[in-house]
Parts: C-alpha cells; sequence; structure tokens
C-alpha cells in the first residue's frame, strides 16, 4: 500500500495526474441504480458529472463505506452490517476514475493500459470481473448506440480530414 501511494503522488506531481476510487454499489444497493433511461451508471448524467468533478478530499470525507453519496451509503452500510450480522459477507463494486492519462499510454495490443490493470485488478483474490468504460453493460445495448459512428472519410469537411491524418 505504501508503494501505491508513492506511486499514485509520483503521477500526480510529475505528470498531473489523478485516481480517485470509490464504491458504488454493495450486493443490489447502488450509488446509480440502473434504469430504463440509465441501464449502466456510463449513460447516467449525474454519474458522468461526478466522475468529473470528485476529487480525494471530498472522497476521503465519506468513510467507512467511501461511496459518495450519503443516503446510498447508510444503505450500504446497513446491507453490509446484515450480513455481518449473518456471519456472512456481501460483493460489491469499486469504481476508479484516472484523469489525465495521457493518449496511448502502453503498447497497442498486448501490453495496453487496460490489459495491464485488468491483470493487476483480476490477481486480487475474490476479484471476479473488471470493467473499462461502460463494461459488461455494453452488452446489453445496440452498437447503434453503444459506439462511436464510422465516418466515411470522403464526408468529412477537409480541414478536419487534414487534422486526422496529420495531427
Amino acid at each position: 500500500m505504501a508503494a501505491g501511494a508513492i506511486a499514485e503522488k509520483y503521477l500526480k506531481l510529475s505528470h498531473g495526474i489523478e485516481i480517485i476510487a470509490f464504491v458504488s454499489s454493495v450486493g443490489n444497493e447502488h450509488l446509480f441504480p440502473p434504469t430504463h433511461s440509465h441501464p449502466s451508471p456510463t449513460t447516467n448524467p449525474e454519474f458522468l458529472k461526478l466522475i468529473k468533478t470528485i476529487d480525494r478530499r471530498t472522497m476521503d470525507s465519506f468513510l467507512p463505506v467511501r461511496c459518495p453519496d450519503t443516503a446510498a451509503a447508510e444503505r450500504m452500510t446497513k446491507l453490509i452490517e446484515h450480513f455481518r450480522d449473518q456471519k456472512d459477507s456481501i460483493g460489491g463494486t469499486v469504481t476508479c476514475v484516472a484523469r489525465n492519462v495521457p493518449i496511448g499510454l502502453g503498447e497497442p495490443c498486448f501490453d495496453k493500459l487496460e490489459a495491464k490493470l485488468a491483470h493487476a485488478m483480476l490477481s486480487i483474490p475474490a476479484t471476479k470481473g473488471f470493467e473499462v468504460g461502460s463494461g459488461f453493460l455494453g452488452c446489453e445495448v445496440p452498437g447503434s448506440v453503444h459506439n462511436d459512428p464510422f465516418i466515411v472519410f470522403s464526408e468529412i469537411p477537409q480541414a478536419e480530414a487534414d487534422l486526422i491524418s496529420n495531427p
């Protein structure tokens, strides 16, 4: 843990990279419960606002659960206490936000940043999944909604085409 804290401080001071993590669910209690309009938090404007504005100081004020919403944190705490009283446990989800990470960090195929993070996270005992972006819920949304649209190069105005081909 000490090495991680030192690495985090180094990344912040040398490259401006900021890393914040918070609990987004415990059992079936979610910070942003899925709805018909927003089946994934990544489509919820409140979630998108949170990940742009949350900072470490604010996050550290939400102890012990580290969920950045008092009502959701109370529900999560009650659920944890319920399972503790039953001499059982319950799983949860942690959302990690990394800001100011340089584009293209890592090798393009086998050593890209997402692959390295997945390897590290899935090496933690009891970890059963790792998502990036919309993650697993992206499988439930049509490609026309989920993916960036394909743009035929000839449909792009010449000034923009020049920027794409000569960055």
